[in-house]
C-alpha cells in the first residue's frame, strides 16, 4: 500500500522548571499600553521553554507513523530525515511511503536532496519571496493550512498534548508517545 505522508513539527511548551528542556528567545511586536499612542506596536523579548516534537503521519487518516522529540530551540529541518527513516521502518512490512508533504520550516537544500534521493515525491509550500511562489500560491495555500492544522492542532485541543505528568524530559517523552499512540489507535479503529 502506498502511503502519502505529512511531516510537521510543533512546540511543546513548558516552564523553565522542566529538567532538560531547551529555551528560545525571540522578539515579538505587541500592542503598547500606557504612554504610547493607542494601537502602537512595541517590541518585546519572549522566551519559550520546552521541547519540539516532529511527526510524520498518514495524510488521510492522520495516524502518526513516527515521532522525534528534542529541545525547543532546534531548527525544524534538523530531524526530518531521522523521523522519515523511522516512519519508513515502521511501515515497511505492509506499506511504503511514496510521497511527503512538508512545510516551509523544512526548506533546506540538503534535506530536500536526501528526500529526493530516496525516491520520494515531496510537496513543500514556497516562501513568498521566491519567484515560483507567485505561480503556485493558490495551490500551496490549501496544503499549508492542512499541514499546520491536521495532527498537532487535534492532539493539542482534544488530547491534552501539552500537560505531561512529570516535569522532566522523560515525562514529556512518555506523554508525547502515549498521546500519539492513543491517537493512532482511535483513528485506526
Amino acid at each position: 500500500k502506498d502511503i502519502h505522508a505529512v511531516c510537521d513539527a510543533t512546540l511543546y511548551e513548558t516552564t523553565s522548571k522542566y529538567k532538560g528542556c531547551g529555551s528560545v528567545t525571540y522578539k515579538r511586536k505587541v500592542k503598547a499600553h500606557g504612554r504610547r499612542k493607542n494601537g502602537e506596536l512595541k517590541e518585546v523579548k519572549v522566551t519559550l521553554y520546552g521541547w519540539k516534537v516532529w511527526a510524520i503521519y498518514e495524510i488521510k487518516t492522520g495516524i502518526p507513523l513516527a515521532i522525534k522529540i528534542d529541545t525547543i530551540e532546534r531548527p525544524d529541518n534538523l530531524h526530518v530525515l531521522a523521523v522519515l527513516e523511522q516512519a519508513r521502518e515502521n511501515v515497511k512490512t505492509s506499506s511504503e511511503i511514496t510521497s511527503l508533504v512538508i512545510d516551509r520550516g523544512f526548506l533546506d537544500g540538503k534535506v530536500l536532496y536526501d528526500i529526493d534521493q530516496q525516491g520520494l515525491e515531496f510537496v513543500i509550500p514556497l516562501k513568498r519571496n521566491m519567484e515560483a511562489a507567485k505561480d503556485a500560491r493558490q495551490l500551496v495555500l490549501s496544503f499549508e493550512d492542512f499541514i499546520e492544522n491536521k495532527l498537532f492542532r487535534e492532539v493539542k485541543q482534544n488530547w491534552h498534548f501539552e500537560h505531561p505528568p512529570k516535569i522532566i524530559k522523560q515525562g514529556v517523552c512518555v506523554h508525547a508517545y502515549m498521546v500519539m499512540a492513543m491517537k493512532a489507535l482511535i483513528t485506526a479503529s
